[in-house]
């Protein structure tokens, strides 16, 4: 049995159980109490310590209660007031669901007031935290997964602005959902004989995608072989005010080759 609080910070406080006896019925919330480890981890992006110290572990009104005791980070977790947490929580059906919730959290007198000074301390600290763990990237994309996209004349391939959010190092698509003005900037090309740009539907209705991000693709068509640079300035999005180890570009390019038409067999 193992539950996980991950503060707004590098910190997360836990409590788990491991019954050594491995009987099928469940021990009491007492025995639970009694026999669970409580610790505070403080992580970075190389390890973590942890400590028991300033932790208790109590059976209150039929449930388990961990009371953690450190004004300091109890100001640095909870001064700017968020109304929930992450709890991670891994348990025996026999008990409850396990999962991941967001947690809410009650505040209760004494308040904790940060003055003017604390409260951009906290959140410089914040921003500093999230920076050091988080990295966005954007780029073109579409066609084959390189830096220059080749194409034969008459061909034709859809292109979009792509991005990608990183939490350490697990990486994913950073999409919207959400119908938020975004800017997808300004398409142009440095040799429009070479190609041109045309209205795309791949990110139309039905393809999951937001109307108000329809213009963050385009067709691209090759004309006539020879190369040429597709730009887009201007790109805006959440992201660019999001904390961010490496800074995000807001002008893309990308080389467009484009070779003599494939001969027909």
């Amino acid at each position: 049995m193992r539950w996980v609080a991950y503060f707004d910070t590098p910190t997360r406080l836990s409590f788990r159980y491991i019954d050594s006896v491995a009987t099928d019925s469940v021990p009491p919330l007492l025995s639970i109490v009694r026999a669970g480890r409580v610790a505070l981890c403080r992580e970075n992006m190389v390890n973590q310590e942890c400590s028991s110290e300033n932790i208790s572990a109590t059976l209150e009104n039929g449930g388990i209660v961990l009371s953690y005791r450190d004004t300091a980070e109890i100001r640095q977790a909870f001064g700017l007031r968020p109304e929930a947490v992450m709890l991670s929580v891994n348990l025996p059906p026999e008990i409850g669901d396990g999962g991941m919730f967001a947690a809410p959290v009650r505040y209760i007198d004494p308040p904790i007031v940060l003055d003017p000074a604390e409260r951009v301390a906290v959140v410089t600290e914040h921003r500093r935290r999230e920076a050091s763990i988080h990295s966005y990237s954007r780029w073109i994309d579409g066609g084959p997964r390189s830096r220059t996209l080749s194409m034969h004349a008459g061909d034709s391939v859809d292109v979009w602005i792509q991005e990608s959010e990183c939490l350490a190092d697990v990486c994913g698509p950073n999409d919207y959902t959400d119908s938020e003005k975004r800017d997808w900037g300004r398409w142009s090309l440095s040799d429009s004989s070479v190609a041109g740009l045309h209205p795309s539907n791949i990110l139309d209705e039905g393809s999951g995608f937001p109307q108000n991000d329809r213009d963050r693709a385009r067709k691209l068509v090759a004309r006539r072989p020879g190369r040429s640079t597709l730009r887009i300035t201007g790109v805006h999005t959440a992201a660019d005010t999001m904390p961010s180890r490496t800074p995000l570009d807001s002008i893309l390019e990308r080389e467009i080759i484009v070779t003599p038409r494939r001969r027909r067999p």
